[in-house]
């Protein structure tokens, strides 16, 4: 028999007790003919005597267990508080907030030696105030960290790049490869004095280097030293070389270094390397900045949890790059006057699409120049979907026409009420409103631990907001005794009208809930005679599994130029497009890093188009991407078929067939000593941008030059409409247009840069000149692309911008979301 409290008693012990207080009972009752009743005295006085023995120690163990369980519940409720600090900290990080975040003292990316705390006030979860620190973590070991300043400089001066990246031994042994660029600079004019003393690499746990194995590390040690490490291992070679031989060798002198390495068949691990050298004063080390560590230690009450998370962008440095982008591409699919007929709605799928890049005219899309040095090559596609696979939607879609279910019962708050089949919060005219829309019932996620799900909505605003109006959301793993911290989905007048947001593993359990909490909307604003209350609107609200999505889709596999490639279910993002009318549906971005893809006889992509761009070359070089032909479900054009398709045609004229589109691009970064100083962003987070929105994208780090000419941007858009029209790109408050491209109805699925007719139309990567918009001496920039009814999805745009801060030549690029 158990207890709540967790004490166990002997059963049969407890029988026996039962029997003998039965017998007791009955010599009390019964009294037998002519007794006195002083014998019951005397046994009532035993008994209150045996009961003032027990009673005081029974008392003092009862007490002991309650107390005991009231610690049990206040460390529990202490876990989540810290671990929802936890995951505030991922927040701040992933959504690059750590700038904002701490300003006493400022927060710099290079400093390995301060530990950054939340300011003043301090959250509080679960009626306990949590304190959270985050610190930049130094991964290479054995080696002290550079002091913040001198850090920086090592990085952003570029005159040592270290970069790694995982891949397949001939033998199909996995590999891990270090590439180290050494831009030799006034100190070492020739290029001969940098000495490698020692190179090392820090892999996550779950994975370990192979002694003995493949790779050329081992011919410079064989015995490298191997030791436990930030919850990983990190292993060290000494080398003990001259990084170059050869005096005054072409800049930048590239050596690479590989091992080999076993873990996880379907992941890759996380890895930080890096260089010791001498030689050369101003580089004593230099380390893999693509890769930021951070260590989050999060505290409520006794309880404290940490985490580290390690945050892979390519980096920013001081200097721009010698040299440019270009980008190239097509689409998969259009209207090509099928059985539908209507260019509203693109029915026809093609088998593969081609475009090319070339080095005989400046002015045409895809030019590289003829002494360009491909730095590197990046591969995007996209499409929509009409239906998911079996599993992909395990909650949902709630279409918030009411409170109560299917699909589920809130409760709801006096701020909110449901509007136009949507649920609608404001603050305004209410005394006390309350501000929470909380589920009323559980969900069970327990069987998808350890899968990425997404929750993800449809949201949209009222009126004009503020940056101090915001709506918020939260967790909560036990039903909602204890919830994680308010996560923020936007803030002020322009929220995204797709939001996805991953759970975080420790909420997928049998008693998942979430809620919305909205902060400020206290407003009404007058225009003229007219009044506009601040409203937020919450719609389609839907939680999916995304592994599956794109695994059982297999939109992740292609044919580029005939070789099948597959990327990583990590480098692939999923917008849910329920809003189309069709409640499955979902848009999808894939990237794939093609720089060193072998396309046949030994030949890697960089290889091919700095050979073809070369004065001996071809002058031009066409890649093709298309589908993996399987199965006869779809038919393709001129020929084949596939039962995975890389986007759904349209099968008739209904509404949510406007949605549909598929098309591919390639981007090649180069660095050319002809090409003037460029600074290039690249921004390639997925969006689905619904109607009435605006992303803005601000631009620094470069210096314009006094002729700012050759800046310039291109955009890969995917389902723009050119009868829908309102939606404009600007550059510092001007817009940009071209004959292809009208300034209201820039995403017109009309392709500027495409110049074959037949794969032009059916997505948008547009390129155009921005010279004449920048200011120069200016340092920053604004780009801002809105949108009135037209709905589309961005995949990437990249910007460059003419920038005399060089360094002789340091390739500068910088990955971020949008």
């Amino acid at each position: 028999m158990k207890l709540s409290r967790g004490l166990v008693f002997n059963s049969e012990r407890l029988e026996g007790g039962v029997m003998k207080m039965a017998k007791l009972r009955k010599m009390l009752t019964h009294r037998g003919k002519n007794e006195s009743g002083q014998g019951a005295l005397a046994i009532v006085l035993i008994l209150l005597m045996l009961g003032a023995i027990i009673i005081t120690p029974l008392l003092v163990f009862m007490d002991t267990g309650l107390k005991a369980g009231q610690v049990y519940e206040s460390k529990v409720q202490e876990f989540y508080a810290a671990d929802a600090g936890v995951e505030d900290g991922l927040w701040q990080i992933k959504y690059d907030h750590l700038d904002e975040k701490f300003s006493s003292p400022a927060y710099k990316p290079y400093d390995y030696y301060t530990v950054y705390s939340y300011p003043a006030p301090l959250l509080e979860v679960n009626d306990r105030d949590v304190a959270v620190n985050i610190t930049n973590v130094w991964i290479p070991w054995g080696v002290s960290a550079p002091y913040p300043d001198d850090a920086r400089d090592i990085i952003e001066s570029g005159a040592l790049i270290v970069t790694g990246r995982v891949f397949t031994f001939p033998g199909g042994e996995r590999g891990y490869e270090i590439k180290i660029s050494y831009y030799y600079q006034a100190d070492d004019p020739d290029g001969t004095k940098l000495n490698i003393d020692q190179i090392g690499v820090w892999l996550s746990g779950g994975f370990d280097y192979v002694a003995g194995g493949l790779g050329s590390l081992n011919d410079y040690d064989s015995s490298p030293d191997i030791v436990p490490h930030c919850g990983g291992t990190a292993i060290v070679w000494a080398v003990n070389q001259l990084f170059s031989g050869v005096p005054d060798a072409p800049r930048p002198v590239v050596r690479t270094f590989d091992f080999q390495f076993t873990g996880p068949a379907a992941q890759n691990p996380q890895a930080v390397s890096w260089i010791t050298t001498t030689g050369v004063d101003a580089i004593p080390v230099s380390w893999d900045a693509d890769s930021k560590p951070y260590r989050i230690e999060s505290t409520a009450g006794g309880t404290t949890a940490e985490a580290y998370v390690i945050k892979n962008e390519l980096r920013k440095m001081g200097a721009a790059v010698e040299g440019d982008y270009c980008a190239v591409g097509a689409t998969l699919m259009t209207a090509t006057g099928g059985p539908i007929s209507d260019s509203h709605y693109r029915d026809v799928l093609f088998k593969e699409s081609s475009a090319t890049v070339q080095s005989s005219v400046p002015e045409d899309p895809g030019y590289i120049p003829p002494n360009g040095h491909v730095e590197a090559a990046f591969l995007y596609w996209s499409g929509w979907m009409e239906e998911a696979p079996p599993g992909l939607l395990i909650w949902g879609p709630e279409d918030c026409s009411d409170f109560a279910a299917p699909e589920m019962n809130w409760a709801a708050g006096s701020a909110w009420d449901t509007s136009s089949g949507r649920f609608r919060g404001t603050a305004y005219n209410k005394a006390t409103p309350g501000r929470y829309l909380t589920m009323s019932d559980n969900i069970d996620l327990s069987a998808y631990a350890g899968q990425a799900v997404e929750v993800s909505w449809q949201q949209n605003k009222g009126g004009t907001l503020e940056n101090d109006d915001r709506l918020y959301f939260a967790f909560s793993a036990d039903g909602g005794s204890t919830w994680g911290a308010d996560i923020e989905a936007f803030r002020g007048n322009s929220p995204l009208s797709s939001f996805t947001y991953t759970i975080p593993d420790e909420y997928l359990t049998n008693n998942f809930r979430m809620r919305f909490y909205l902060d400020g909307f206290n407003e009404r604003d007058r225009f003229f005679i007219w009044y506009y209350t601040e409203y937020c609107y919450i719609d389609n609200i839907a939680i999916s599994v995304v592994q599956t999505l794109v695994e059982d889709a297999k939109v992740n596999r292609v044919l580029f130029n005939d070789i099948p490639i597959t990327a990583n279910v990590s480098d692939c993002q999923v917008a849910l497009t329920t809003d189309s009318g069709a409640q499955d549906s979902w848009s999808y971005s894939c990237f794939k890093d093609v720089t060193d893809l072998e396309l046949g006889e030994g030949s890697v992509v960089k290889e091919l188009i700095e050979e073809e761009m070369s004065s001996s070359g071809s002058g031009s070089l066409t890649f093709t991407l298309g589908h993996v032909l399987e199965g006869d479900s779809y038919s393709l054009s001129p020929t084949g078929s596939t039962d995975y398709p890389l986007a759904t045609p349209a099968l008739s004229t209904s509404t949510k067939y406007q949605w549909t589109y598929a098309g591919w691009s390639l981007i090649v970064i180069y660095s050319s000593p002809e090409t003037k100083g460029h600074q290039l962003y690249l921004f390639d987070d997925f969006h689905y941008v619904g109607q009435y929105q605006i992303l803005d994208f601000p631009i620094s780090g470069f210096l314009a030059p006094d002729d700012t000419s050759g800046s310039h941007l291109t955009y890969f858009v995917g389902e723009g409409d050119d009868h829908y029209t309102g939606d404009y790109i600007e550059i510092n408050g001007n817009s940009l247009s071209g004959p292809d491209n009208p300034w209201d109805n820039i995403f017109n699925s009309y392709s500027n840069t495409i110049p074959d007719s037949t794969f032009k139309s059916g997505i948008d990567i547009d390129t155009f000149d921005m010279s004449a918009y920048i200011d120069p001496g200016s340092t920053s920039s604004v780009v801002e692309l809105g949108t009135d009814v037209e709905i589309y999805n961005l995949i990437y745009i990249i910007l460059s911008f003419r920038s005399d801060i060089t360094t002789g030549g340091t390739v500068s690029y910088l990955i971020r979301g949008g």
